[in-house]
């Protein structure tokens, strides 16, 4: 009659008389070394993600912090502007510049709540600035006859790639605050100064 079992199955026979203590013993032993490997696996898995998560918040933390930092400094800046045109019952500066830092403050907090990846800003000129970018940056790549395997477009890897969309995005900020500045009579000297201060972190 044939076995239930087969015969390479894991399970002892416990009224084989013929199975002595030290095969019981080594079967034991392959199984507990088994089974603390695939534990050791699944411990060390779960280490591994963490300690892989925890370093990945912790760069985009930094990097997130020191851009919306920028950012809301460029919006104060704005708000300033505009108080201090309220306070001269609105005869500080022309309406066309109002305007513009009106328009500048909206789009500097909706990029503060959505990040700067989000190609829905609206800013004047920043798809031109990104394709320009893009276009030169591929034309060095062409030039030099860097390969772009493994990278993207502009032969850069996709994270830098993202790093330089959200400095183009910024620089296009700064740019038009800038251009505000201007007209309402400051000097490129100031300008510089203010818009290239570094916010301690």
């Amino acid at each position: 009659m044939a076995s239930a079992f087969p015969e390479d199955s894991q399970m002892d026979d416990v009224f084989d008389e013929e199975t002595g203590e030290d095969v019981v013993r080594a079967r034991d032993f392959e199984r507990m070394k088994e089974s603390r490997v695939k534990q050791g696996y699944r411990d060390g898995m779960s280490d591994g993600r963490l300690s892989s998560l925890q370093e990945g918040f912790n760069r985009g933390y930094s990097e997130g912090v020191g851009q919306t930092l920028q950012l809301a400094r460029l919006r104060g800046l704005l708000c300033g502007l505009l108080t201090y045109h309220m306070a001269k019952e609105g005869t500080a500066f022309s309406d066309q510049i109002v305007s513009a830092i009106k328009l500048l403050i909206m789009e500097l907090s909706s990029v503060e709540n959505t990040g700067l990846d989000s190609q829905s800003h609206g800013a004047s000129g920043m798809a031109d600035d990104l394709a320009l970018e893009m276009q030169m940056m591929q034309l060095q790549t062409d030039q030099s006859g860097g390969s772009s395997e493994g990278t993207g477009l502009t032969g850069l890897s996709p994270e830098d790639e993202q790093r330089r969309r959200q400095e183009i995005v910024f620089l296009s900020f700064q740019r038009r605050c800038a251009e505000i500045l201007r007209a309402i009579g400051w000097e490129d000297g100031l300008i510089e100064q203010i818009l290239t201060l570094q916010i301690p972190q």
